[in-house]
């Protein structure tokens, strides 16, 4: 309890009570409590959440990978996880299927222990679910995506409702969110500490069918929050995420805002009626002169509170991608003296259909 006193909760050394998985003991009682619920109750399947946390490992205290020794030591412990969901399975006469909740991307896996390659290679799960869901609207899925369907496996992509709270929790930011995920390839939609009220929840009625979320009101942006996990360094990079500042004055600052709809497609159709896009600008003085570029275009702003640092665009619908856009932000004229740097704060694309 002192080191949750002591650090920060980006400290690895925040997380005090984590276990050392190079101990046999440790997962043998961690299989043996896996093993107790699979008798016990009639489950569908098994999911290992390596997510929470990720620290299995001395190494990471220290900022330090993990070794291959250690990568080997959790593939083991996933293969019996896996041999015990066959038995049991075959026990009662229907499969016991294997899913995993691991961090976004190989690199990241590989820092905590977890070699992801070779548990696909050697058949070792059946669900492949991804990252921490507190980037929900930024987070990059292609490369885990890619790399389950390599191997037969569904992979889903998890959002956080704490990861949603920064987008006051809407529904169309839950449907920007959902939207990207199935632009991605992504099998399917994984809630973390969703927990509807009542019947009808909207999010669970409308997220996991994109033929439903087609011509709903959505909500797309890039996140302002990071993974606050000390040992384990974030996996959407910083021009995914914000705030971001602009460096010297005539030098361009680009940021990705992933838009999962055809926006350009539903204009043409005639199904569109805004996409008004808001970005809101930290410490810019009134000689500050802003440009925006979306995909390399310029775009004029619509209109500029310059105290409350938000600027309306509304761009040519066209002028969207279906997936990743690139914005591109230049300080064009400023105060040579200033202390304080511009950075942008937010940036939030609401999208109307008719």
């Amino acid at each position: 309890p002192d080191d949750m006193k002591r650090y920060d909760i980006s400290h690895p050394r925040y997380f005090w009570s984590a276990l050392n998985f190079e101990k046999p003991e440790v997962l043998d009682y961690l299989y043996r409590i896996t093993e107790d619920v699979c008798q016990r109750y009639d489950v569908d399947g098994i999911e290992i959440d390596y997510f929470r946390h990720p620290l299995f490992f001395r190494p990471n205290l220290d900022y330090m990978p993990a070794t291959t020794w250690q990568l080997d030591i959790l593939t083991s412990f996933q293969r019996r996880i896996r041999e015990l969901a066959y038995r049991e399975g075959n026990r009662r006469g229907r499969p016991m299927l294997v899913a995993t909740h691991l961090p976004l991307n190989v690199e990241k896996c590989r820092y905590v222990g977890i070699d992801v390659q070779r548990w696909l290679a050697d058949d070792l799960l059946d669900i492949l679910v991804a990252g921490s869901g507190y980037q929900p609207l930024s987070m990059p899925m292609k490369e885990l995506v890619e790399l389950g369907h390599a191997r037969g496996v569904p992979v889903y992509a998890n959002i956080s409702e704490s990861g949603m709270e920064q987008w006051g929790g809407r529904v169309e930011a839950w449907r920007g969110a959902a939207a990207n995920i199935w632009r991605s390839g992504a099998d399917g939609i994984h809630l973390f500490n969703r927990f509807p009220a009542t019947p009808g929840d909207p999010v669970f009625a409308t997220a996991g069918d994109p033929l439903t979320l087609a011509r709903l009101n959505k909500v797309f942006g890039i996140d302002n929050i990071a993974e606050n996990y000390g040992c384990l360094e974030p996996a959407v990079v910083q021009s995914q995420i914000l705030p971001v500042e602009f460096g010297r004055s005539g030098f361009p600052r680009e940021v990705n805002l992933p838009v999962g709809d055809d926006i350009a497609a539903a204009a043409k159709a005639g199904n569109l009626a805004n996409a008004i896009l808001r970005v809101k600008f930290l410490a810019r003085a009134p000689d500050d002169q802003v440009e925006l570029y979306l995909n390399g275009t310029l775009v004029k702003p619509e209109s500029d509170d310059l105290e409350k640092g938000l600027v309306t665009y509304r761009p040519d619908p066209g002028l969207y991608h279906p997936g990743d856009n690139r914005l591109a932000f230049r300080l064009t004229a400023g105060r040579p003296t200033r202390k304080t740097s511009v950075s942008v704060e937010s940036v939030e694309l609401d999208v109307e259909y008719r």
